[in-house]
């Protein structure tokens, strides 16, 4: 962290650009109108050159003068390369990402703490499994604002015939941001937490030791063949979100959290028909936890091996508008008739996005859907740009359905949004 922050000092000192944003945003409960948030970020970047190495860094300093989303503290999420400079339940001042870029030869290098982004699907993640998140609302943020940066080394190379690859490997055992149980989105659903007759006592999360011990390990392989952006990909990696493994000891529950690791083998295609855009991800996962039926069952926890995929059609016929539909679907490979979940797992998304006043003004309108659950998110927003770096945006974020459910676990945290974003 020392060194980090002073890599950062100097990137500061010595800037050839300087920009970032300001962000304030006010949010209310929609059933009474109270004060959910009432927060300013400021995201400054710095860059400078030297020579045939580029040098990024990024903040953002965050305060809630409302402080009432709650904490994260159930588990200790920030390894000690990625502690934030300050953290408290309101205020939090943290380096998003500090990292150089160098061309070595024909291989572009990107070293230090960066975001790795795989596939475009929109809402839910199928193959970004790369960094961790922060659900600190959830689902809320936009993934580029709620994925968490690692300490990693990046290596891109352009091949033949239409074709590049990209090497990283992640030294960094961050993991998700999970939200403390009286928190404004703390987890609650059946997919989630386990169901205690009594108070179980948490343990400890295992983190492992270790540096290489905890890294992961990525490859892709691109291509453009035949009208197609086709991509081939594999992880080898560990799970954000602790496996909570559970035993009953002397009549007290003992919940025991663990990270445990996984292979993701997967693909990518989208290609363009007119006005139709078709996308699709496939993702294997050698080894998903998901929770039992039987919680004394093999300690609550059964290992299986998951299909997940979402194929996306994108329609822009229309002037200044953007209509786009998912189907994503999860497949358990062994072992569903002892989960919680379904073996087969369905979700819905529909967006249509449409511009006016030279593309000014904004309506969006967003909605995600659980078949198996019946319970879902819908966010419509409205947004206005004053000019290139003011814009105002009002939204609506409203859950629906069983509060068991992925999505209806929130379904009394109903909130309109109000936020100013000034860009410098």
């Amino acid at each position: 962290m020392k060194v980090a922050l002073l890599l950062l000092l100097t990137f500061m000192t010595y800037p050839s650009s300087f920009d970032g944003l300001i962000e304030f945003e006010s949010v209310f409960d929609t059933s009474n109108l109270s004060s959910k948030k009432q927060e300013i970020i400021i995201s400054p970047e710095f860059s400078f050159n030297l020579k045939k190495v580029e040098f990024i860094s990024s903040l953002r300093i965050r305060s809630d003068l409302k402080n009432s989303l709650g904490s994260s503290n159930l588990f200790e999420y920030q390894s000690d390369l990625s502690k934030s400079l300050i953290k408290t339940n309101s205020t939090q001042i943290a380096i998003r990402e500090l990292y150089v870029d160098e061309q070595w030869g024909p291989w572009m290098i990107r070293l230090g703490k960066q975001q790795i982004v795989w596939g475009q699907a929109d809402g839910l993640k199928v193959l970004d499994q790369i960094n961790p998140q922060s659900f600190r609302e959830f689902i809320l943020d936009s993934f580029e604002d709620s994925r968490i940066g690692q300490w990693s080394i990046q290596l891109e190379k352009d091949l033949k015939h239409d074709k590049s690859l990209q090497l990283f490997s992640i030294l960094d055992n961050t993991h998700n941001e999970i939200m403390d149980t009286n928190s404004e989105y703390a987890f609650s659903s059946k997919y989630i937490t386990s169901k205690f007759k009594s108070q179980p006592v948490l343990l400890n999360v295992q983190r492992g030791s270790g540096l290489l011990k905890n890294s992961s390990f990525g490859v892709r392989l691109s291509e453009f063949k035949n009208g197609w952006d086709l991509t081939y990909n594999y992880l080898y990696f560990k799970h954000h979100s602790p496996v909570l493994y559970s035993d009953l000891t002397k009549g007290v529950r003992l919940v025991f959290p663990e990270y445990e690791r996984s292979h993701l083998l997967g693909a990518s295609a989208s290609n363009s028909f007119g006005y139709f855009t078709l996308r699709f991800e496939l993702a294997y996962l050698s080894d998903q936890y998901n929770l039992a039926k039987d919680i004394n069952f093999l300690r609550g926890i059964i290992n299986s091996s998951e299909v997940n995929y979402v194929l996306g059609i994108d329609w822009t016929k229309l002037s200044n508008t953007f209509i786009s539909f998912q189907v994503f679907q999860s497949y358990v490979l062994n072992d569903a008739q002892s989960m919680i979940r379904d073996e087969l797992d369905t979700k819905l998304s529909f967006l249509v996005k449409k511009d006016f006043l030279n593309e000014t003004l904004s309506f969006e309108l967003f909605y995600l859907y659980s078949v198996n659950d019946g319970d879902g998110l819908f966010r419509p927003r409205a947004s206005y740009e004053f000019n290139t770096d003011q814009k105002i945006i009002l939204s609506l974020d409203i859950f629906h359905g069983d509060v068991e459910g992925l999505f209806g676990q929130f379904s009394s945290k109903d909130r309109i949004s109000l936020s100013y974003e000034w860009g410098f």
